[in-house]
């Protein structure tokens, strides 16, 4: 409870005209003469507290740089001053204004310890237990909420120790206060000693007559209320704050007579002067401008009716209260009512039979889950929060089993459960338990559903998770969590599709996911992004047809529209390479091509106009792939001029990366080849290793891998010669240009990363009959790997088609391969070269025979069917 108190310059009464803080403030700020005569007369310390409640770090940094503390109560006074600056700066966040506020009360109490008989001790005391009561008391709410409602452990420690501790400070000071004047009266010279008596005036006037009695009352007060259980004593206490503090209210003004009033009456209300206390608290309703110190008093008196006139009185008192305008939005105050209702009913639920105990306490704990269907105008997220920390804290204070309460009550205790990473699996456990109970509404069982979802996936358990937030949205679309809940599952079911596009249980749980989201939450404020998920799944999965729906149906307006017009490409280009009739494939391709000038000019336009730079990139990209596509899809339609056209420098635009320039070049050389002019390929291979000379080697590599899957094609039909004609034509300008690129000038890569370009290279020039070229390749790549069997294959290969004095070479290596075991693919071939190589020097033939027959054993196939018409000429020739 923050009530603004500031003791002799704000609500208190100013003796004798003294100067305020702001005055001392602005005569320092002009460093007039006055100022400083002023200073010696004034209390120091109000002068500190001033530039701390005026939040002026750097007048406080002059001060004291002007005025160098000569003790250890002016450095104390210093040092509290500079916390007191943080206390009351509201940018400051809560802990660190707390903590502030507790440097001071050490400060401060180190200064009443070591200075026991100094005369300033009774004001020292009276600031202390100011602090602890305005600037303590109020942090998360503690002083309202121990006086009004249901406090938490931390709160009520925080309260407790407050009242101990002003309790005793103020009875300390009492006494203080008293020694203080007669020292001051005791001087020499006293009766003409102007300063001493001013001192004197002040102490009575301030510290004795209203401060001290003002925090003594209200500390005994909070000391009965929360720190005293024998009865005698809480009555003798409360009567003492009744006393001080109606009493002084009549010399008080604003706010501080209204915070006496309210300590006072509350006090009279403890000890059955219920008359009186109404009639105080009715004045602070009606007069008060403090809203805090009004909302008291109405809880106040509604504490006093349950007192006077049972519980019922009081329950139907805080109904009228919280249907009251001014307290319908304000959800503190909800809570505040709902405390006090839950308190009351719960100790009629006590002291009544077993028979009504079950059904009183329910009805307790319905005094918070009533809240839950109110609008409070603030996040309902929120308002769940604190209803579930109170229903916790009740719960875990009451003995009643979980089973026999409100369902609502073992939800909010499974949310703490599994809150916590110790009992997590407990809270799981509970929610799951709570959902099985068949008194569960289905309001509660929709949280209940959102809050083991939510734990599940904390504790790692995604794919139940999904299940989980898919059930709510499916079971309960009307509550509030159901969108959130579909689009919370699709968001996880994705994540896990990504790491796993191959696992079906992912593919399913994403499936599920989004055709549930998309049926029936077509009008989620996100649906356009879930449609562009949709598609690019539907697209993996060739779903052609539905990809291209999803993509058209993404609204213009959509972040996602113009990567949705380019995915339309994307889709009828990728629909065309899965073709595989060749008539299939144009028409695919033309259909592309009719779309693809509308799409271009809508993300040109995009990106002419955006301010986003990451976004602008990526339409340039995509911008400049719709060109590759173009030019693929002319290639497939028979027109390779214009394709080659088309890619005309396109290898000087900036968004171009390795990947595309690739993509370019395999199209642009497919072009000339397609157009006769394959005389243009060279200077092509030579332009990509000048632009893209660490990039080259693999680009390269794959070119040559995906043109020399037709040469393989052909050598497997053994069709050696057209082979060998078009590995000429379209590999050997490859493999040279990987060749030139493997000992230019300016390549810093590892050694590791020359093996594959290498091997490509060495196989591109042997399929090309270049059979020393190729060797030489062959025989670098085995230095870095010497057990590299497809490089020792390919050397041994170069070897037997080399002439008969490399044979020798050509069988140890084909030996050795074979000594591997038939598992590698090399096997097969290894033993017909062997074969081969006795037949050509015509020794051992009569043993080929029967070790074809001995092979045919191991696999009929003899490995696969060319290398099988190869072992039957040599059996049909030595059989």
């Amino acid at each position: 409870m923050q009530l603004v108190f500031e003791f002799a310059h704000r609500h208190l009464k100013k003796p004798h005209g003294l100067l305020s803080v702001g005055v001392v403030v602005v005569l320092t700020l002009c460093g007039s003469a006055e100022a400083q005569s002023l200073e010696e007369q004034l209390d120091r310390e109000r002068f500190l507290r001033g530039l701390s409640e005026l939040r002026l770090p750097e007048v406080l940094a002059e001060y004291i740089a002007a005025h160098p503390a000569g003790n250890e109560v002016e450095e104390a006074d210093y040092q509290i001053a500079a916390q007191k600056i943080i206390v009351h700066d509201p940018s400051k966040s809560a802990i660190e204004r707390e903590t502030a506020a507790e440097v001071v009360l050490q400060i401060r109490r180190k200064i009443i310890t070591s200075h026991p008989n100094d005369i300033r001790l009774c004001t020292w005391r009276a600031e202390q237990a100011s602090d602890l009561f305005f600037v303590i008391l109020p942090f998360e709410a503690s002083g309202m909420t121990n006086l009004f409602g249901y406090p938490s452990k931390q709160q009520k420690d925080r309260a407790k120790s407050v009242a101990a501790q002003m309790n005793e400070l103020m009875a300390e000071a009492e006494i203080d206060i008293e020694d203080a004047i007669l020292e001051l009266e005791s001087q020499p010279d006293y009766v003409n000693d102007f300063a001493a008596q001013m001192k004197k005036r002040r102490l009575v006037d301030e510290e004795r007559d209203q401060r001290i009695p003002f925090l003594r009352g209200i500390g005994a007060f909070l000391d009965a209320e929360l720190n005293v259980d024998d009865s005698a004593k809480k009555r003798e206490l409360f009567e003492l704050a009744s006393e001080l503090l109606v009493d002084l209210a009549k010399i008080l003004d604003g706010q501080a007579k209204h915070t006496a009033h309210l300590y006072g009456a509350m006090a009279l209300s403890r000890i059955g002067e219920y008359y009186t206390a109404n009639s105080l608290f009715k004045n602070i309703i009606s007069q008060s401008k403090d809203s805090r110190i009004v909302l008291s008093a109405l809880l106040a008196s509604t504490q006093s009716l349950a007192i006077k006139d049972g519980a019922q009185a009081g329950i139907d008192a805080l109904t009228t209260l919280s249907e009251r305008p001014f307290a319908v939005k304000d959800i503190f105050l909800q809570i505040l009512i709902a405390d006090q209702k839950f308190l009351i009913k719960r100790k009629l639920a006590m002291q009544s039979g077993s028979q009504k105990k079950d059904e009183l306490m329910k009805e307790a704990f319905r005094s918070y889950t009533q809240l839950l269907n109110r609008d409070l105008r603030v996040d309902r997220d929120t308002v769940q929060a604190v209803i579930f920390s109170r229903l916790t804290l009740a719960a875990s204070d009451d003995n009643t089993p979980l089973d026999q309460l409100p369902a609502l009550v073992s939800i909010a205790r499974a949310k703490h459960l599994a809150g916590k990473d110790d009992t997590r699996s407990q809270g799981i456990e509970l929610f799951e338990n709570t959902l099985a109970r068949s008194d569960i509404p289905k309001s509660e069982r929709a949280i209940a559903i959102f809050g083991l979802a939510s734990a599940q996936y904390t504790d790692g358990q995604a794919v139940q998770a999904v299940k989980t937030f898919t059930l709510l949205a499916k079971e309960h679309t009307t509550d509030r969590n159901a969108q959130r809940s579909i689009e919370i599952a699709a968001g996880i079911a994705t994540d896990l599709f990504r790491q796993s596009p191959d696992d079906e249980q992912s593919r399913a749980l994403l499936h599920q996911t989004l055709d549930l989201l998309l049926s029936r939450y077509p009008n989620l404020p996100n649906i356009d992004q879930w449609r562009y998920t949709s598609g690019q799944l539907a697209l993996v999965e060739e779903d052609y047809d539905v990809a291209l729906e999803l993509f058209g149906k993404i609204t213009p307006d959509a972040s996602q529209w113009t990567g949705a017009q380019f995915m339309k490409i994307n889709v009828l280009r990728s629909w065309a390479k899965r073709q595989e009739r060749t008539v299939d494939k144009k028409d695919r391709y033309q259909q592309l091509l009719i779309v693809l000038p509308q799409v271009r000019e809508k993300l040109i336009k995009s990106a002419s106009t955006s301010n986003d730079k990451d976004k602008s990139q990526t339409l340039n990209r995509n911008i400049l792939r719709l060109r590759i596509f173009e030019a693929e899809a002319l290639l497939a339609t028979n027109d390779p001029h214009e394709a080659a056209m088309v890619l005309t420098r396109i290898e000087n635009e900036a968004a171009i990366d390795s990947t595309m320039l690739g993509e370019v070049l395999l199209i642009r050389i497919d072009a000339y080849y397609a157009d006769g002019r394959s005389e243009d390929v060279p200077s092509e291979l030579d332009s990509l290793i000048r632009l893209a000379p660490l990039e080259a080697g693999n680009i390269l590599s794959n070119m040559l891998q995906v043109r020399k899957l037709s040469v393989q094609e052909l050598l497997e039909i053994s069709l050696d010669e057209q082979a060998a004609e078009k590995a000429q034509l379209e590999l050997l300008p490859i493999a040279r240009a990987i060749d030139r690129w493997l000992v230019g000038e300016g390549i810093s890569l590892e050694n590791d990363a020359l093996n594959a370009p290498r091997l490509c290279a060495a196989d591109g020039l042997r399929l090309s009959l270049k059979y020393s070229d190729a060797l030489r390749l062959y025989d670098d790549l085995i230095l870095s790997r010497p057990d590299a069997v497809e490089a020792l294959f390919g050397q041994a290969e170069c070897w037997i088609n080399l002439g008969d004095s490399n044979l020798a070479n050509a069988m140890r290596t084909y030996r050795r391969i074979t000594a591997a075991g038939e598992d590698g693919k090399y096997y097969w071939p290894s033993q017909l070269r062997m074969l081969q190589i006795l037949d050509r020097i015509g020794r051992n033939t009569e043993k080929i025979a029967p070790r074809i027959r001995r092979l045919r054993k191991q696999d009929s196939t003899l490995g696969s069917e060319r290398w099988r018409r190869g072992f039957e000429i040599l059996q049909n020739k030595y059989s």
